[in-house]
Order: C-alpha cells, then sequence, then structure tokens
C-alpha cells in the first residue's frame, strides 16, 4: 500500500469534489453475454461463480482506480485487491468470504472452492469489514433484475470506498445465454470512464475465455 499525493494526483478536482458530497457513489449497471463461460463451465465441470469470480478479480486489479481507498483521509493505492463475498449456508444464514487475488486461473479457482467450503462449516458468521483491500460482491443467482442499490455506510468514509459488485441470475435468450451485472463506487475515487473500461476489460475476457484460460492453464 502507498500513498497518493492528492495535490500531484490527475483526480484531484474530482476528488475534492465528491469527498463531500453525503452520497458519493456512481453506480451503473449492465447486461454481459456469458453465452461462452457458460458453455465452458458446463465442459470443464467449473463453477460459474468461482470463474466468473476470477474474470472480475482479475480485471479489476488491472486498473489502479480499482485499486485505490480512502484511509484517514488520505488515498491510498494497494498493489492487489481481493473478493469478498457472500456464502449462503443451509441456514440460511450468510458469512463473508475472501478469496486472496491470484493471477492464475487455476490458482484463484481451487482457493476459492476450497474457501467457499471452510465458510459453510466455520461457526463465526460475521462479517469481515476490517479490510480496505476488498472488492464487496455479491451473486444473485435466484434472481434476474435490473436494478439493485447497494448498501453503503457514509459514516465510515474508508468503508465506502471499497466498491460494491453484483451479479444476478443468467437466462437463455435464444441461444445466447445473459446476465445483469452492476458496480458502484465512491465517486470520490472513480469516474464513469473507468467503469467503462473495467466492462469492456471482462466483457473482452467473456468473448475470448477459452483463449483466457487456456493462457492461465498454460501458465501454470
Amino acid at each position: 500500500m502507498k500513498e497518493i499525493n492528492i495535490d500531484t494526483w490527475n483526480r484531484k478536482i474530482q476528488y475534492l469534489n465528491f469527498i463531500k458530497y453525503t452520497n458519493p457513489v456512481l453506480a451503473i449497471g449492465t447486461e454481459l453475454d456469458v453465452t461462452d463461460l457458460y458453455s465452458f463451465c458446463k465442459t470443464n465441470n467449473k463453477s460459474f461463480f468461482s470463474t466468473f469470480l476470477y474474470i472480475v478479480s482479475r480485471s479489476m486489479n488491472e486498473f489502479e482506480e480499482w485499486r485505490t481507498r480512502i484511509l484517514d483521509n488520505k488515498v491510498v493505492l494497494f498493489e492487489n485487491t481481493h473478493p469478498s463475498y457472500i456464502v449462503l449456508r443451509e441456514d440460511d444464514s450468510m458469512v463473508t468470504c475472501v478469496t486472496e487475488h491470484k493471477k492464475k486461473y487455476a490458482e484463484f479457482y481451487n482457493n476459492s472452492r476450497k474457501d467457499i467450503d471452510e465458510a459453510k462449516n466455520i461457526n463465526n458468521k460475521s462479517f469481515n469489514t476490517s479490510r480496505l483491500d476488498l472488492i464487496y460482491v455479491s451473486s444473485l443467482s435466484c434472481l434476474n433484475y435490473n436494478f439493485i442499490i447497494n448498501p453503503y455506510n457514509f459514516n465510515d468514509v474508508a468503508q465506502s470506498s471499497i466498491p460494491r459488485v453484483t451479479w444476478g441470475k443468467y437466462q437463455k435468450i435464444n441461444d445466447n445465454y445473459k446476465m445483469m451485472f452492476n458496480i458502484s463506487a465512491n465517486h470520490a475515487l472513480v469516474d464513469g470512464i473507468h467503469i467503462s473500461r473495467l466492462i469492456d476489460s471482462i466483457n473482452k475476457k467473456l468473448k475470448n475465455i477459452n483463449e483466457f484460460i487456456g493462457v492461465e492453464k498454460n501458465e501454470g
């Protein structure tokens, strides 16, 4: 983690403007074509959730804007950020689970499946809010939706600087599978152009999933 000098930062004007807002959240939703991802997971017997989680984690870590946070009235940049997501247990209780970001698909995927299994069997059901180097993730796999508002605690500036990612149930439309995807972030740190670039990065991986994952397999 390193501190960003706000005085020389190219986002100084936007930051000083939006940091004053009582609700500084910028949120955008879009529809993703996950046809190739669906086929890849079916063919290779892989979890759709963990594979898409990997794509999101890889894409968000490619851009500095998605690794910046606010800590003690300072802007800091993390080398890596890690997805923190909700695991639903058999009794419908929920627990947070963090999988450390890994560049290689196989390593991240295996860790994710292990983390989920462990989360389902631990006694601690509390939410982990102590780390800032996270991406908050929720998957509503039982629901196809068009709009969602993610919760923020604006009394905690640091916590409200963590971006939120949510996706819904994929559904077959004609011969393709489509899925709603939503991302929200503190506008003091992220602009619409950064959301656009992130979605473009995710789409490129989705459209070239066999080549993208194949590269990862060859690496490790």
